[in-house]
């Protein structure tokens, strides 16, 4: 009889399909705020990633809530842009935004707020 596979092994994710997404990530440091459309409340806090069509947004808060679905404003500055939130994990919000960033915009954005 052979051995049983370790279950560990069936649900790894499969390292190259990060490497597979539509627009490269590109790591930032952009303090501001995301406004909750349907709740008018707001949270301030940090976006560490940003690609032309999404970021990840971590809340200064120390806990998460589950907004799933939740229509955004995102504000840094003078940028702001809309967003749906369409993840909740432990390292923040993942918001798939609502139009592609153009590449100049995304290229002034990394300019102002990507610390080298």
């Amino acid at each position: 009889m052979k051995p049983l596979k370790k279950l560990t092994s069936v649900f790894k994710k499969d390292s190259s399909s990060i490497s597979n997404r539509r627009h490269v990530r590109y790591d930032c440091y952009a303090i501001g705020t995301i406004f909750f459309l349907n709740r008018s409340i707001y949270l301030e806090g940090l976006v560490c990633e940003i690609s032309k069509s999404g970021l990840k947004f971590r809340p200064a808060k120390t806990y998460l809530l589950e907004r799933k679905y939740s229509q955004v404003l995102c504000e840094f500055g003078d940028f702001r842009i809309s967003g749906r939130i369409v993840a909740t994990r432990p390292d923040g919000y993942g918001i798939a935004l609502l139009d592609a960033l153009e590449e100049e915009s995304l290229s002034k954005f990394l300019e102002k707020y990507t610390i080298a």
